[in-house]
Formats: C-alpha cells, sequence, structure tokens
C-alpha cells in the first residue's frame, strides 16, 4: 500500500501551544515549518521539526522569502499578542493566498475577527482545556471535547430505555440536533459507523457531535 502524503504545514508562533503543535505534527511524519521571532524558541524547537526560523511573523517579505506562501495550510498560534495575530492571519489569507489557515485566539471577540478573515478554523485551548477539567471534576468520566463554535465531541453511554431500539428511531437525539457519527462496542476495537439501522446494545456508547448544552445533559 502506497504512503499517505501528508501535506506539510507552516506554524507561526512558537509559544507553548506553537510548539505542542509543531510536535504532534512531527510525530505523525508531517515536514513543519516553525516561525516565531524569538531566538530561543526557534532553538527549543529545532530538533524537533523540519526547519525552524527566526522572522518577524507579520512581515508579508519575511515570510515570502521563506515560501509560506507555497504552503497550502498553516496555523497561526500567537495568541496573547491579539495585533500579531491579526495581522499574521491578515497576510497569510489575502497576500500569501494560503489555502487553510487555522489560528489560536484567547477570547470571543478575536475568534469574531479571525473567522472574518477567513480563516479555516479557530482554536481556543484555554477555553477548552477548562470546560473539559470541569467536566471531569464534575464526574463525568466519557470523553468529551467542546468547541468554541457552542459545539461538543462527545462519547455517550448508552441510556437503558435506548437499548433494543435503532439508532434512527430514538428521537430524543433527533430532537436534540445530536448527530451519532459511530458506534463504540464492548469488546470491538474501533468504532463502528453509524448507520440508522443499528440496533443500540447496553453499553454501547455513541461517538457525537451536537449543541454543547444538549451533550452535556446527556452524560449527567
Amino acid at each position: 500500500m502506497a504512503d499517505v502524503h501528508i501535506e506539510p504545514v507552516a506554524v507561526l508562533g512558537l509559544g507553548r501551544f506553537g510548539q505542542s503543535v509543531c510536535r504532534a505534527l512531527t510525530r505523525e511524519g508531517c515536514e513543519v515549518l516553525a516561525i516565531d521571532r524569538d531566538p530561543e524558541l526557534v532553538r527549543r524547537i529545532g530538533r524537533d521539526v523540519t526547519m525552524a526560523v527566526e522572522a518577524d511573523v507579520t512581515s508579508r517579505e519575511a515570510l515570502e522569502q521563506l515560501g509560506v506562501g507555497e504552503y497550502a495550510r498553516a496555523v497561526v498560534a500567537i495568541g496573547d499578542n491579539i495585533e500579531a495575530s491579526l495581522v499574521c492571519t491578515l497576510v497569510l489569507k489575502e497576500e500569501l493566498k494560503v489555502p487553510e489557515v487555522w489560528a489560536k485566539a484567547i477570547n470571543s471577540h478575536q475568534a469574531k475577527i479571525l473567522r472574518k478573515l477567513g480563516v479555516t478554523d479557530v482554536v481556543y485551548p484555554e477555553l477548552e482545556i477548562g470546560r473539559r477539567v470541569a467536566h471531569t471534576l464534575l464526574g463525568h468520566r466519557t470523553e468529551y471535547v467542546p468547541t468554541v463554535d457552542g459545539l461538543a465531541y462527545a462519547g455517550i453511554p448508552i441510556k437503558s430505555e435506548w437499548v433494543g431500539q435503532k439508532l434512527g428511531r430514538v428521537a430524543e437525539l433527533q430532537s436534540k440536533g445530536i448527530v451519532v457519527m459511530a458506534i463504540a462496542r464492548r469488546g470491538r476495537g474501533m468504532p463502528d459507523l453509524a448507520r440508522a439501522d443499528m440496533v443500540l446494545r447496553d453499553r454501547d456508547a455513541l461517538v457525537a457531535v451536537g449543541p454543547e448544552d444538549e451533550i452535556t445533559q446527556l452524560l449527567r
């Protein structure tokens, strides 16, 4: 079987979040160009990525010289300096025409502006981590991943009244706007892709996405 080609990624901003993204991408076999104006941060990540360069991530000229405009994907990992985050994103989207740009946000206002600039997705690490910690502290042990857009991904345990029903006939899920993507079954490795005619069993778990408030209600 031929190896799956992974498009290289440019990561701009090498704080804790940026470094984490770089290392995770590298572990998956992705080529990474890491850029920051802080030489110490560049040095720190240098051994973990394909190339690490000291440069101003808000400078079109600097990014052009590094060939960032040739990349199909980029991550703006700047959060605390909102102005730099927005200028960097603007350069990537409007001037270098990078097709897919992910950007970190530290508040909803920054996230709203980033979306207006046309980013592919907004990442809100502090919010997501905070919600997951709170979720665990409240005793919910199933996997739960909230997003900045008010949705959440979760593994939802099967309710006793759902056992024996076909997935497509569970009215509660439909009324709450919850979409089931897969069903995890006890004793099976990978979850099975969801089908409307699948009969739910005791100890199944639904891999689902839906409005955060509705998802959390089902996890209590």
